[in-house]
């Protein structure tokens, strides 16, 4: 049993690298689709790795079923003969080759890092499945521990991807970025032009793998429509410049309509509120 399930999750997690690949291509829209998806095809590589979470869940759930009914029935001592030991131990020295390639490459991307970790925890399970699956097939006495191991493998699978989808779902809901990423955009759209007089709402949330950005800056009121237009613009265009942000909409105030986040010029803020 531990070595269908360690199959079962290597095969799956090939898979998965192929669908994240694929999913990750198709969120890119072409020159064509552009008018065809105004707001993007970012939530394609989500729904993508979402829809792989269900289907490793389902296997997980599945090996666990079949485990248990082993250990409820009863078993004869495990076949652990020469073929199931070479793909076992094929696994384990598979992911260890990709565990140090995502290692190399993990400071270029955060997908390489998260891969390595994966592969790092695939690693250390196989090989106490291994171990499991050896003891059961040399001591008829402890036959139980192969659909045991299978069970713990299969389950950790199961709450690995669980957290996985959660963590997708929460993408394509609408989370809020982090704190740290609005106090960034804060601070630049604060210091974006001399004649900002305040950023007076600022909001950011996930499309997908990456964030839409509103932010609502307070100019003064008689500046001239196109210099207003170009404050703006401008800085819509540098916040969409960074590799993390989908989307940036800028709304000029003349006044304060909200709670301010980020005061830039107190004289100017004291004789509108006056």
């Amino acid at each position: 049993m531990v070595v269908i399930t360690s199959a079962v999750d290597s095969v799956l997690d090939i898979i998965s690298g192929g669908v994240l690949f694929i999913s990750s291509r198709a969120s890119v829209p072409t020159r064509d689709e552009r008018y065809r998806y105004p707001m993007g095809k970012r939530r394609v590589e989500t729904l993508g790795v979402l829809v792989f979470a269900t289907i490793m869940g389902t296997f997980a759930l599945l090996l666990i079923y079949q485990s248990v009914q082993v250990l409820i029935a009863g078993g004869t001592q495990a076949d652990f003969s020469f073929y199931p030991r070479i793909i076992l131990l094929f696994t384990i020295a598979l992911k260890f080759f990709l565990l140090i390639i995502c290692r190399l490459v993990a400071g270029q991307s955060v997908s390489a890092a998260a891969y390595a970790d994966d592969h790092r925890n695939d690693v250390l399970t196989n090989c106490a499945g291994f171990v499991a699956a050896y003891l059961a097939s040399t001591d008829e006495s402890l036959w139980y521990l192969d659909p045991a191991a299978s069970i713990l493998l299969a389950g950790y699978i199961l709450v690995n991807w669980t957290i996985s989808a959660s963590e997708q779902i929460r993408l394509l809901i609408g989370e809020a970025a982090p704190e740290i990423l609005r106090d960034r955009l804060t601070l630049l759209a604060a210091h974006c032009d001399p004649r900002v007089t305040a950023v007076d709402f600022l909001q950011a949330w996930t499309v997908g793998s990456r964030f839409y950005v509103e932010i609502h800056l307070v100019l003064p009121a008689d500046m001239t429509l196109r210099d207003a237009h170009d404050i703006g613009d401008a800085l819509e265009r540098k916040i969409e410049r960074s590799e993390d942000i989908e989307r940036a909409y800028v709304h000029l105030d003349a006044d304060f309509a909200h709670s301010n986040i980020l005061v830039v010029d107190q004289d100017v803020m004291k004789s509108q509120l006056h």
